[in-house]
């Protein structure tokens, strides 16, 4: 998994609007430009700081499901499904119970779901 820095939509170049480099920012702030980008329609570019999120915690549920988020609103079902199951994963390592996993199964069954559906 790349985590960009060039190129993609509104956002230009490899900056947030604020003039922030992802790689210079927290998680949480990574997280919060990300959204950003996503309330302006520009999906791909927020998937670059996720991707920057996730290669400085990469057991961060929150940042992989965002990520599984974003892939699905590109419509990139492969994507979204790769996220998905990274989430499992995680979720799998941390908590042993079989709600964890059913739970797993269900977000990657509504992800095939939602692009019957839409």
């Amino acid at each position: 998994m790349s985590d960009g820095g060039g190129g993609g939509g509104g956002g230009g170049g490899s900056f947030a609007a604020d003039g922030s480099s992802p790689g210079r920012m927290s998680v949480p702030k990574l997280m919060e430009h990300a959204q950003q980008l996503v309330d302006r329609c520009d999906p791909d570019y927020a998937l670059k700081f996720l991707q920057r999120a996730h290669k400085i915690e990469p057991a961060n549920m929150d940042v992989v499901d965002m990520m599984a988020e974003v892939a699905m609103q590109m419509a990139d079902l492969d994507l979204a499904k790769k996220y998905l199951e990274h989430s499992i994963k995680v979720v799998s390592r941390v908590c042993f119970m079989p709600a964890c996993v059913v739970y797993g199964l269900l977000l990657v069954s509504l992800v095939g779901s939602a692009f019957v559906r839409g």
